[in-house]
């Protein structure tokens, strides 16, 4: 099953993601965003960046959108594939709520879904 995601922030942080684009994703977050991801948070550039970095693309995620919520605080729902830590298999259900701001992100909190 897939979506459309109809905001650009969001569909462009999904397109940078599945083309493991660490510098495209990198300048879509807003000096002082903050990310959540499982409950880590990350509040400066360069953490992440280094989020980015390990996590996203050294973890080779790819997102397949399943369901999307737009407005000002858009939510996606998308299954997550790639090499998560510990040997966990894909793909996880992943909520990412995201706070767009200018066309770039104020702040996305991640969460899986179990």
């Amino acid at each position: 099953m897939s979506t459309t995601v109809s905001d650009p922030t969001v569909a462009a942080f999904v397109a940078a993601t599945n083309a493991a684009d660490a510098a495209g994703l990198v300048a879509l977050f807003l000096p002082g965003a903050v990310v959540t991801d499982n409950g880590v948070e990350f509040t400066d550039p360069a953490a992440i960046a280094t989020w980015i970095a390990d996590d996203v693309v050294g973890s080779r995620i790819t997102l397949q959108p399943v369901d999307f919520t737009g407005g000002a605080a858009p939510v996606l729902v998308a299954d997550g594939d790639g090499e998560f830590p510990g040997g966990v298999r894909g793909p996880i259900r992943f909520e990412l709520k995201f706070l767009p701001q200018d066309g770039r992100i104020a702040r996305l909190d991640i969460r899986p879904l179990r």
